[in-house]
């Protein structure tokens, strides 16, 4: 994921689980820009995908059409998002 401005928020470190009885692939950010999570989970699209991002319990992000792509030998996901929801108290 990448923020506006270029920052990059790297998830490397994902797992296959069940959320709510259904499969995901969920994992925490692990790069410069820590507290945030990813879910991702298959549409009716088999080559698609929907993800969201979530920072601490204070923004989301939905992904809705995510694309799996290859660069460097790694598997990246690609998305576009239009804007991010508040859903919790920022202290």
């Amino acid at each position: 994921m990448d923020t506006r401005y270029g920052w990059p928020i790297e998830f490397d470190r994902c797992c296959k689980k069940r959320i709510d009885g259904k499969a995901a692939i969920y994992g925490d950010s692990t790069g410069a820009i820590p507290d945030w999570s990813l879910t991702v989970r298959p549409t009716e699209d088999p080559a698609m995908f929907s993800a969201t991002a979530t920072d601490s319990q204070h923004f989301q992000i939905l992904f809705p059409e995510c694309e799996l792509e290859h660069e460097g030998g790694r598997g990246v996901l690609s998305g576009w998002a239009e804007e991010a929801e508040f859903i919790g108290d920022h202290q």
